[in-house]
């Protein structure tokens, strides 16, 4: 079979050879099946057979449709594209597809056990939508339908699908078994040091500050500064003990104690340097901190965590996360059930 790449190049060789002014109706022809055969190979590449599910048929257009807004966000983050693209195309490829493979088990199955969606469900879904995303306002919502290419039927068989997985799923989940206190005590015990409020957290560090030139220090030098920086920079390095550093080169009120801070709370800290010294080991040095009044360096010594809630204040917050989990576990066992008895053929 001739690729289209060689057709056009034997068709292009053969318009070469003829004389112009005894054959234009010829070239005319061959030119329009040249034409003819790209417009067939375009129509063919949007809406060939990506997946088949139980018989049923995934196309290039129905995932592209789909993937549309989180490759415009793609495109948005990588505009000269690259590797880096093309792994996180794929990566949003692939969980579109198996998300319309999904529904497509989930249509079926509902098919399958005699379920109905009943007109006015689709109806009054249609109404809400326009009530709630467009202020009721119906040519807004017509207009929409205009701009993405759907007739009110074909929009209303997307509503009828959105109903019937949501239902199926909602019927599947109903049949996980209620809340134990077994479980309510192991996820206590689990998740007991993150149960409490982090903004009472405490910590203590040693700090050393190096101020750059400001209103406040109008005869610093810029460069001196800078340069002390990369002298206590080099000198933690080496191993020199962070005490003797402060007191020889940090310029605030804490030098003279060796840079030692006293205890403060996260709340009383930025969000960014609260995590820093909640979220690195003990004994790290880090640093400089550069900002636009110097560079920071600190040694993270001590932290106290806030008390965790008690079981029965924790109580509401650990029955929803189990329910969470245990109807996602459920859910996704029994997709997997789906697929083992589907016939499943990606052509991708």
């Amino acid at each position: 079979m001739i690729g289209f790449k060689n057709l056009q190049h034997f068709l292009l060789i053969h318009f070469v050879m003829i004389k112009t002014h005894k054959n234009i109706f010829l070239i005319n022809l061959l030119l329009g099946v040249v034409l003819l055969f790209q417009v067939a190979l375009a129509e063919f590449q949007i809406n060939r057979v990506v997946a088949i599910v139980n018989g049923k048929i995934i196309t290039q257009s129905e995932l592209e449709m789909i993937m549309l807004p989180q490759v415009r966000i793609l495109f948005q983050k990588y505009p000269n594209q690259g590797s880096q693209f093309q792994e996180e195309f794929k990566e949003v490829q692939k969980k579109t597809l198996d998300a319309l493979i999904e529904e497509k088990l989930i249509l079926d199955e509902f098919e399958n056990l005699g379920g109905q969606i009943p007109e006015i469900a689709i109806k009054n879904a249609i109404n809400d939508e326009i009530e709630d995303v467009y202020n009721g306002d119906e040519t807004k919502f017509y207009a929409k339908l205009k701009a993405s290419n759907l007739t009110l039927e074909s929009y209303e068989k997307i509503i009828y699908k959105r109903i019937a997985v949501q239902a199926l799923k909602s019927q599947q989940m109903n049949k996980v078994s209620p809340l134990t206190p077994d479980e309510l005590s192991a996820e206590y015990k689990l998740l007991k040091p993150e149960l409490r409020d982090i903004a009472e957290d405490q910590a203590q560090f040693d700090k050393i500050y190096i101020p750059k030139p400001n209103q406040y220090n109008p005869n610093l030098s810029a460069t001196a500064q800078q340069k002390k920086a990369q002298e206590v920079m080099d000198k933690l390095k080496q191993g020199s003990d962070f005490a003797s550093l402060a007191k020889q080169y940090s310029q605030d009120s804490y030098a003279s104690a060796g840079g030692k801070s006293p205890v403060v709370k996260r709340k009383d800290l930025s969000r960014e340097f609260g995590e820093l010294i909640f979220d690195n080991p003990l004994n790290t040095v880090i640093g400089p901190l550069e900002d636009k009044l110097g560079y920071t360096f600190i040694k993270i010594n001590e932290r106290t965590l806030a008390k965790s809630m008690s079981l029965n204040e924790a109580k509401p917050i650990l029955e929803k996360k189990i329910s969470i989990k245990k109807r996602n576990l459920f859910l996704q066992s029994w997709l997997e059930q789906l697929r083992e008895k589907a016939e499943i053929n990606i052509k991708l």
